[in-house]
């Protein structure tokens, strides 16, 4: 299980990326719905990346409760 922490922070980085990428283009002027889909895609490459490198089911499971 230590040795998934690097995924951990895989999944983490990419959701907060997205996060911080859709909050710029919205300060710069990007519509509000526009910038919503860039947090969403990074939001859904998270998701993918969980399900493709968690060996036990309950990780994904926890880093999704922790990001609600």
């Amino acid at each position: 299980m230590v040795a998934e922490i690097p995924f951990v922070l895989l999944v983490a980085g990419a959701a907060l990326v997205g996060l911080w990428w859709s909050n710029f283009f919205y300060d710069h002027g990007i519509k509000h719905w526009q910038s919503r889909k860039v947090g969403h895609f990074f939001g859904g490459c998270a998701a993918l990346f969980a399900a493709f490198l968690f060996d036990y089911w309950l990780i994904p499971t926890i880093l999704a409760g922790l990001f609600t």
